[in-house]
């Protein structure tokens, strides 16, 4: 599975349990994950453009795609609305985001409740 906008490419292949999984070829060991919990989808609702990637060592990651420009929707109601909206399109935030920083893994907290910030850009 190719997502060329993120420059990400996973392959499936025979974990050391028999279980044949979604590897990602640019992050070693990590592959796409299955696991959900209570907390995993209430993470998951407020990202609703995201991948859950695991590692061998059962640590989960929420995967977020760089190349999105999130904004708030004009309403007349409101001065600011609380919804997000993504645009995929935009030349000037895709420019700004250079050659590498495509996708941003943020590492899940134990409890599944919260997810760290591995860098300033994120």
């Amino acid at each position: 599975i190719e997502f060329p906008r993120l420059r990400l490419t996973f392959v499936s292949k025979l974990s050391s349990n028999g279980q044949f999984r979604l590897y990602s070829q640019e992050h070693n060991g990590m592959f796409i994950s299955s696991k959900r919990s209570k907390n995993i989808n209430k993470l998951l609702d407020s990202l609703p453009n995201s991948i859950v990637i695991e590692n061998e060592d059962g640590e989960l990651f929420i995967l977020v795609s760089a190349c999105t420009m999130p904004a708030r929707p004009e309403t007349k109601d409101m001065a600011f609305s609380s919804d997000v909206i993504f645009n995929r399109g935009d030349p000037k935030w895709l420019k700004n985001l250079g050659s590498d920083a495509r996708h941003y893994l943020y590492p899940v907290h134990t409890f599944d409740a919260l997810l760290g910030t591995p860098s300033l850009a994120a």
